[in-house]
């Protein structure tokens, strides 16, 4: 017993030295600072699949961005609503700027994504989401980047926020910059785990040679930054609030459920050390409270220790989370990840469940 104790309490402190390695690594490493771009030009391709109370909203966003966006793809992917039609009416009014294309082959976001990139004109390839809204820069600065580092991918920060003042909706705000602060630090660091494909870049040729695992309907994101690793290419985190991109939060429980579950389905197809290893620190990090909680109650552990786990994890957790609030501009108050830190193993155990019963092809 005295073994498994040990265990505990280590995986804990290996936990909390992460997150203090990565929270030391965002803070110490300053914004970009970034100039106009002359030589570079964006294409966007956006995949829509119903998204009829969205796409004009994008599209405005996107019309708005500086002369860096001379062209925007819309994919719509075997929509069963008007998205389609409302995006043909948005090219005929902008024949200059949009170009409007129907995903006739297999279904899924990355095979749309894959037909757009393909048609794209430009060599620099931003994608986002339908339901994000764009900051003004964005385009300029992802711009500006390329031009800055010459990047093979730029991994930019997405936001998202509550859609109102359920508790849920506050925890899943926290949760999810916990995860871009991990993103962008791990990025930083030169060994990138996670991207977001609401917010990146690349160049064209890049993502047309790499292997897209066409099993998976979606993942082009993660697909790509690690092929890009794999073979030595350069990946650029772009730590700026200009290259912002925002999104809402999951409607409810089970809308959050299923997003992470279509996260986590696509991890059996990842090769990278460094994401299965980041995976295994986070879930044993996670539930080493609740097993000391656990052995506290049997008598095999001290309460006090139980209590110094937590409190050390949850502390560590809330000064990379609050380190945050500039760039992702976070609504919800930093004491809520106190409740976050209580639930999330809970949350972690059962979304690993769920995705045992989730399609490789299902949106």
């Amino acid at each position: 017993m005295k073994i498994l104790v040990l265990a505990i309490v280590c995986c804990a402190l290996l936990y909390v030295i992460a997150v203090c390695r990565w929270w030391r690594i965002y803070i110490g490493t300053p914004y970009a600072r970034l100039s106009d771009a002359h030589g570079v030009s964006i294409s966007v391709v956006v995949a829509l699949h119903d998204e009829e109370s969205n796409v004009e909203r994008l599209f405005d966003d996107l019309k708005s961005q500086s002369d860096c966006l001379n062209e925007i793809i819309f994919v719509c992917d075997h929509c069963s609503d008007t998205t389609y039609t409302i995006a043909k009416r948005l090219e005929e009014n902008n024949r200059n700027l949009l170009r409007v294309v129907e995903n006739s082959g297999e279904k899924g976001k990355k095979h749309a994504q894959r037909l757009g990139v393909t048609m794209a004109k430009n060599e620099y390839i931003a994608v986002t989401d339908a339901d994000c809204r764009i900051s003004p820069e964005w385009a300029k600065t992802i711009a500006s980047s390329f031009e800055q580092s010459n990047a093979d991918i730029i991994i930019a920060p997405v936001a998202m926020y509550p859609n109102d003042t359920r508790l849920s909706q506050k925890l899943m705000e926290l949760e999810f910059v916990s995860l871009q602060m991990v993103t962008a630090s791990t990025a930083i660091l030169g060994r990138p785990t996670m991207c977001n494909g609401a917010n990146m870049a690349f160049r064209r040729d890049v993502f047309i040679s790499h292997d897209s695992k066409s099993e998976y309907i979606s993942g082009d994101d993660m697909f790509l930054l690690q092929s890009v690793k794999r073979n030595g290419g350069k990946i650029q985190y772009l730590k700026s609030e200009e290259a912002l991109v925002y999104t809402s939060c999951p409607s409810d429980c089970l809308s959050y459920i299923r997003q992470r579950t279509r996260w986590l389905r696509k991890s059996t197809g990842y090769k990278d050390s460094d994401v299965s290893h980041l995976g295994l620190l986070v879930m044993l990090g996670n539930v080493s409270w609740p097993l000391a909680v656990i052995f506290s109650v049997c008598g095999v552990m001290a309460p006090m220790v139980a209590i110094a786990v937590f409190l050390i994890k949850t502390l560590s957790e809330i000064c990379l989370i609050n380190s945050s609030y500039r760039m992702w501009q976070t609504r919800t108050s930093i004491g809520y990840a106190f409740l976050l830190a209580m639930v999330y193993p809970f949350v972690l155990v059962s979304i690993a469940f769920a995705t045992v019963f989730r399609s490789k092809r299902t949106w």
